[in-house]
């Protein structure tokens, strides 16, 4: 409990009808918590200018975002749920929590009334293990980050991981599609971050610096997209997506519910297609449900860890029909139990599936790079893969993306004690298998009948430039960039062999040389197929 607020619902009333047809006043505010016996009150799922202000900065970008709605439609979604009538009320200095609930539940104002319950990271810091090391399979793509072959749950000669560069064959980047990170934060200048971040918020200390000053939001924004082929570190499972930070755990990783709920309802209003929260609480809240109700709703796929007790417990979001709920797996793609730090992957009804979540290496504050392990660590890996699924298809819905992972995970491959065939409470459908889920996704895609070259974007830009493109057929491809008197500057594709579908190509701006060009003016041009398409870039100081 937070010993000193409890979060309200409001019945309908008059007084529910000025909160919702104006601005909530500081009077108002003021009003509210004298008549429920209160210091002050506050909205918990505000209406206001951040949100508009983040999506104004990085809608042109978001292509896969959900697309903005009619304020009409807005108010009849937070209506549904009761977002437009949810406060914090902060307690008087003389009564406990627990009184305050006792009379809250009878006042004629209430409808619920709740703790501002607290929950947790599902993942420590531990030391990596020397001997887990990649082992990829040389005919299928593998990035040149040089401690790929550190992550042994991307890709080791026992199978027991998510089969990534065989995925990678098929989409090797999320683009345009936002995924937002309910975690610590992150260090918004890790040189494997910094390109995909951003703007975020934080709700712990209610401010728009999302920092992470424990490292268990880094390691899991890491995971899903740390920036693959950049000669850095290593690869998230989706490379370059768009990645939003929500700060919504402190340094001890604990986190109040009132700030998971208003960074759910934040990342669903900035448009984020995939949700990821490493972290839950024991206890159930109308206002977290509510939260995570509305965002499915929204249409964001939501995914949640199963947490750690190596029990039946319930933890909540996971615990939410709509959440898509992750446990984790080791090395010998066991159920782990125990991690390296002890505990063990949390099991029910509820569980959707499992990947491996023990010992895995990803990014750190500092810019560098340090292990974790837990189910914090096993749920990236499902939302980085979800990303990409979107990536191929952006139609897909949560429930679809929740019914093709299920469909296409590996069954079977744990203790045949806990891994039986079909759906057991100790893995749901299985492991997560990256290849198997986007070729699903990419066998339903009508292929493009046309060539077709799209503007690269953002133009102008003042870093990242992405080049996409749709061919018709197998066929050799190659794009350089030129300078406005015609020098070559950097050739980013030299007849390279694609076989038909979407594809996307980064630009980070720099020369053949290494070195960053200068800004003005520029030229690409794009052979493929026996044609060619020039076009003008921009590039800003």
């Amino acid at each position: 409990m937070s010993g000193e607020r409890v979060l309200v619902r409001l019945r309908p009333s008059p007084l529910t009808t000025r909160v919702r047809s104006g601005p909530f006043t500081a009077g108002l505010a003021q009003e509210i918590a004298g008549r429920l016996g209160g210091r002050s009150s506050r909205p918990l799922f505000p209406i206001d200018d951040r949100v508009a202000m983040n999506r104004s900065r990085t809608r042109p970008l978001l292509s896969h975002a959900l697309p903005a709605e009619d304020q009409a439609f807005i108010r009849a979604r937070r209506r549904r749920y009761g977002l437009d009538r949810w406060i914090v009320l902060e307690i008087a200095r003389v009564e406990t929590v627990p009184r305050a609930l006792k009379r809250l539940e009878s006042h004629p104002l209430v409808e619920v009334v709740e703790p501002d319950y607290r929950g947790s990271a599902a993942g420590r810091r531990d030391e990596p293990a020397p001997n887990l090391l990649c082992a990829p399979n040389y005919p299928f793509y593998t990035p040149n980050d040089p401690l790929f072959f550190e992550q042994w749950y991307l890709d080791q000669s026992s199978d027991a991981d998510i089969d990534m560069p065989e995925a990678w064959e098929i989409i090797r980047s999320a683009l345009f599609v936002p995924v937002a990170v309910l975690d610590t934060g992150v260090d918004s200048e890790h040189p494997d971050l910094k390109e995909a971040l951003l703007p975020g918020w934080d709700f712990v200390n209610n401010d728009s610096d999302p920092s992470d000053d424990e490292g268990h939001g880094s390691n899991v924004t890491g995971l899903l997209g740390a920036i693959g082929g950049n000669g850095k570190g290593i690869a998230g499972v989706a490379f370059r997506t768009s990645i939003i930070p929500v700060k919504i755990l402190d340094s001890n990783l604990f986190g109040y519910y009132s700030w998971w709920a208003s960074g759910l309802y934040h990342a669903a209003e900035l448009g984020a297609r995939v949700i990821n929260i490493s972290a839950g609480g024991e206890a159930y809240s109308q206002a977290l449900h509510n939260a995570v109700q509305y965002a499915h709703d929204r249409g964001a796929v939501i995914f949640a860890a199963m947490m750690n007790t190596d029990n039946d417990t319930l933890h909540y979001p996971a615990a939410f029909t709509e959440t898509i709920a992750v446990g984790a797996t080791n090395h010998n793609d066991e159920r782990a139990s125990p991690f390296v730090w002890g505990g063990g992957s949390s099991f029910g009804n509820h569980i959707d599936l499992v990947a491996p979540g023990d010992r895995l290496l990803s990014t750190y504050p500092g810019g560098s790079y340090a292990s974790y392990s837990g189910t914090s660590q096993a749920t990236p890996l499902a939302s980085g893969v979800a990303a990409l699924m979107i990536q191929l298809d952006s139609d897909l819905s949560p429930e679809d993306i929740r019914s093709i992972l299920r469909e296409t995970a590996d069954d079977q491959v744990g203790r045949p004690t806990e891994d039986i065939p079909g759906f057991d409470i100790y893995h749901g459908a299985g492991r997560l298998n990256a290849e198997v889920a986007l070729a699903h996704v990419a066998s339903t895609v009508t292929p493009p009948t046309v060539l077709e070259v799209y503007p690269p974007r953002p133009n102008p830009s003042r870093g990242l430039v992405v080049f996409v493109y749709d061919l018709v057929e197998t066929g050799s491809v190659t794009l350089r960039i030129y300078d406005v008197r015609g020098r070559l500057v950097v050739t980013l594709l030299d007849g390279v062999v694609k076989p038909p579908g979407r594809w996307t190509h980064p630009w980070n701006g720099a020369d053949s040389t290494g070195r960053m060009a200068p800004a003005g003016i520029y030229l690409y041009e794009l052979i493929t197929g026996g044609r060619r398409v020039t076009g003008k870039l921009i590039r800003l100081k």
